[in-house]
């Protein structure tokens, strides 16, 4: 799963030339978590655009708070679930991002470990979005797809974000786009991921400098 991630702005995000995109917002966060509002980028009357949203997508229809907002959707399975289908057909979003945190289980202790491309780079989650209303308010909610992490990501955990190449973008956005070959080819991991343990500062969400994404090898405790 993917329960906290941190788009920092260091790099430029650089969509492909077929993928025409305002500038971005201006939105620094080093520990970007569920419930919070993030950008993402969305297509909207035919041009992509950006979109503030809250991570946890709030179904179409609500029953007070019996359904649960998910953070993440299995890619595997996104198409059969019902609180996914329509998004996922209509409405797909990139969500960018530098890394993401993931916490490795040894017996009764989690010690957070960030992920990130080799050089650094901003990356592209693909997600799903919804759009509901309560009275005169309109809000917008998103979810990350996962699948199963790459083999030397494995130790710290079964799943990861899928990250898409940049190539891919424009069509996941595209409504057009035919899906089932597009979620076959992402159910395996794209990309080359590399990944270190950091200070279990990273899990309080008031800590959100540059610090919770250093490298830390101290034994440290990290009992939630």
């Amino acid at each position: 799963m993917c329960g906290r991630y941190s788009w920092a702005q260091k790099k430029k995000l650089t969509p492909p030339k077929n993928l025409i995109l305002p500038s971005a917002p201006s939105s620094v966060n080093y520990n970007r978590a569920p419930g919070q509002d993030h950008p993402i980028i969305i297509r909207s009357n035919k041009e992509c655009t950006w979109s503030l949203a809250k991570w946890g997508l709030i179904p179409e229809q609500k029953e007070g708070n019996a359904i649960p907002h998910p953070i993440n959707a299995r890619i595997e399975t996104v198409r059969e679930k019902p609180i996914f289908q329509n998004s996922v057909q209509q409405r797909r979003c990139l969500i960018p991002a530098d890394g993401y945190f993931e916490w490795q289980k040894l017996e009764t202790q989690k010690y957070p470990h960030f992920h990130f491309l080799n050089k650094q780079d901003t990356f592209a989650m693909a997600g799903i979005w919804n759009e509901t209303k309560e009275g005169e308010q309109t809000a917008r909610s998103f979810t990350i797809l996962t699948h199963s992490a790459s083999p030397n990501l494995l130790h710290i955990h079964h799943r990861m974000p899928v990250i898409l190449q940049p190539k891919d973008w424009t069509a996941w956005l595209a409504s057009q786009t035919d899906l089932d070959p597009f979620l076959n080819r992402y159910a395996q991991c794209q990309v080359t991921l590399e990944a270190y343990q950091v200070s279990s500062r990273v899990n309080k969400v008031q800590h959100n400098g540059p610090e919770v994404t250093e490298e830390f090898t101290e034994k440290q405790t990290t009992l939630w």
